[in-house]
């Protein structure tokens, strides 16, 4: 959801799978519709404060 508002992720890892599998999000699309109802789920709170 994040590279179509040109929002860079940057994952981490050290294990080879872990990096073929987060290299790999060219391969699907998420439409207007999917994006709207993913958008609806922020409640706008961190599920870590102890980070804050």
């Amino acid at each position: 959801m994040a590279l179509p508002k040109g929002i860079v992720a940057i994952p981490r890892t050290s294990q080879k799978a872990h990096m073929i599998e987060n290299l790999n999000v060219f391969d699907f699309e998420l439409d207007v519709a999917d994006m709207t109802t993913i958008s609806k789920l922020d409640l706008n709170t961190t599920q870590f404060p102890e980070c804050e």
